[in-house]
C-alpha cells in the first residue's frame, strides 16, 4: 500500500531518501522541483518522482464554502511514479524574501 509522508522539516533529513513506488510525499514547504543535470537524463528523472505541485490549506466552511488563507503556498507533493532515482529541490522560507532551498537524492523501490 503507498503512504503519505508527512515531512514538517526538510532540514531534518538525511540527504538521500529511499520510498516505495505509489508513495507520496509531502513537505511543508512554498516550492518544489524535479532537476537534472542533462537532457538525456531528464526525461528519466521526471519518470522516476513527479512534482504534483504546490498547494495552500484549505477547509470547507458550514455552508459548503472552501475557505483558503491568504499567502504562499504551504504543502508541496511528489509522487514517486516508478522505480529508479531522482533529485529533487525543495523550496522552504518567505518565497519572496527568504528562500531555502533543499536537495534531496530520493531512490524509488518497487
Amino acid at each position: 500500500m503507498a503512504r503519505l509522508i508527512d515531512i514538517q522539516d526538510v532540514t531534518m533529513l538525511p540527504a538521500k531518501l529511499s520510498i516505495r513506488l505509489g508513495d507520496i510525499l509531502s513537505f511543508s514547504a512554498t516550492g518544489g522541483r524535479v532537476c537534472s543535470s542533462s537532457e538525456a537524463s531528464s526525461l528519466a528523472k521526471a519518470d522516476v518522482v513527479r512534482l504534483l505541485g504546490a498547494f495552500s490549506q484549505g477547509v470547507v466552511g458550514p455552508a459548503g464554502e472552501i475557505v483558503s488563507p491568504a499567502g504562499p503556498p504551504s504543502s508541496v507533493l511528489f509522487l514517486a511514479s516508478s522505480v529508479g532515482a531522482a533529485s529533487i529541490e525543495v523550496m522552504t522560507g518567505d518565497p519572496w524574501h527568504h528562500v531555502r532551498t533543499t536537495v534531496l537524492d530520493v531512490t524509488v523501490e518497487p
